[in-house]
């Protein structure tokens, strides 16, 4: 840490040390004033967006075949539509 505490970290190299070094950069954020703190928000949150749009098609076909299976546990339709049993 005491190699970040004397420099200034560009955008670059606070990108780069966000992978390589969390911890220590995000210490390095944490003591400088101002607005030093967005890139790794921001590195944060398009991380989580990427993961989203990445996902979306596995998890939307994960939740139609379980609730395919949930409806072929159901018994089978009575025929009534008033919800009264027969």
């Amino acid at each position: 840490m005491a190699e970040h505490s004397e420099a200034r970290m560009n955008t670059a190299q606070l990108l780069v040390s966000m992978i390589d070094r969390p911890a220590t950069t995000l210490s390095y954020v944490g003591q400088k004033p101002g607005w030093a703190w967005i890139t790794p928000a921001l590195l944060a949150l398009v991380g989580l967006v990427v993961l989203n749009i990445a996902s979306a098609p596995l998890i939307s076909q994960l939740a139609l075949r379980r609730v395919q299976q949930q409806m072929a546990g159901l018994p089978p339709p009575t025929g009534r539509t008033d919800g009264w049993p027969d």
